[in-house]
């Protein structure tokens, strides 16, 4: 799209200069009088369109997932997270910045195992340092042709450890925001989890201090997600003490120390029944029950004894990356 369109600037530009030209060498003629001020006007139209034509709209023809940050010439109305990520220790505020740009429908929700019932509370929403007021219901903010040309923030209390996730919805985009609150501590010190967490699906927890998983703390999943550590402190530790556990998929761990006491543990926590690339098939069986055939990693799976075929091989049997 970007290489057409300069293709076009550069076609439009010579055919400009060439009419100018010719308009100021055949002046006199009676021709010329009458068809090139109509056809000048004509051709500045077309070339100052193309020439002009705005950035982000090259952009966002380029790359249709950049609309949040380079909104198209036909959905100006767009919001900006400025804190996607937060470090928390529980009971502590959780203020989330954001930008909108237009005026749209503001609709903000917990989403992936956040609510405000459960584990986060809303305090207020603001425009600038002006309290947005009347828009909350219990479940959700909601507001009606929000437009603000300041700084907007929610502001809630984290109130359990773990990790929340909230749901911007402006202009028909959603974008999130997430944060993690330790049990004591935070992620850019020392993080305590001693409680049970369940984390969110490609959650990652980051920062630049230690991760202490305590003797009864837990990191888990569930079936089919997985989440990512990144401790990028130059000396940063996960330990996972005596008793502590992560029992869920880890897409991937990254620390410059890693002491285990505990217990990593995965099992289970592959593809649920009967889905994913290498999943068996099914043959009838009693009322309420079937022949199930073994599902495939590194290699087919067995087939079952009414004749239904294994799950196709997937994955690697040497290095096994995906979920089982």
């Amino acid at each position: 799209m970007l290489k057409k369109l300069e293709k076009i600037k550069k076609t439009l530009r010579k055919i400009y200069i060439y009419t100018t030209k010719r308009v100021t060498s055949f002046v006199g003629l009676r021709y010329a009088k009458i068809t090139t001020p109509a056809f000048m006007v004509f051709m500045t139209i077309i070339f100052a369109s193309v020439l002009y034509l705005p950035s982000s709209f090259i952009q966002a023809s380029n790359n249709s997932q950049n609309t949040q940050t380079h909104p198209s010439v036909y959905n100006e109305n767009h919001l900006e997270i400025i804190n996607l990520k937060t470090n928390l220790t529980k009971g502590d505020n959780w203020n989330v910045n954001f930008q909108t740009f237009g005026k749209s429908d503001l609709k903000i929700k917990p989403v992936k195992n956040t609510a405000f019932s459960k584990n986060i509370e809303f305090v207020n929403l603001y425009c600038g340092e002006k309290k947005v007021d009347n828009v909350f219901d219990g479940e959700y903010i909601f507001v009606k042709d929000y437009s603000c040309n300041e700084i907007s923030k929610i502001k809630n209390i984290s109130t359990v450890a773990g990790s929340k996730t909230l749901e911007f919805t402006f202009g028909g985009i959603a974008t999130e925001a997430q944060n993690f609150a330790c049990d004591t501590g935070t992620l850019n010190d020392t993080c305590t989890v001693s409680t049970a967490q369940t984390i969110s699906d490609q959650t990652t927890i980051s920062g630049t201090g230690d991760l202490i998983i305590a003797s009864t703390g837990n990191l888990t999943t569930a079936a089919g997600h997985s989440f990512t550590i990144n401790m990028t402190g130059a000396t940063s530790l996960v330990h996972i003490q005596t008793g502590g556990s992560i029992t869920g998929n880890l897409a991937s761990l990254n620390s410059q120390d890693l002491t285990i006491d505990g217990s990593i543990n995965a099992n289970a926590k592959g593809f649920v029944g009967d889905q994913g690339p290498g999943k068996g098939v099914r043959s009838a069986g009693g009322a309420s029950w079937y022949f199930g055939s073994g599902a495939g990693y590194g290699g087919n799976g067995g087939n079952n004894n009414r004749g239904g075929l294994g799950g196709v091989s997937y994955g690697s049997l040497t290095q096994p990356i995906d979920l089982g």
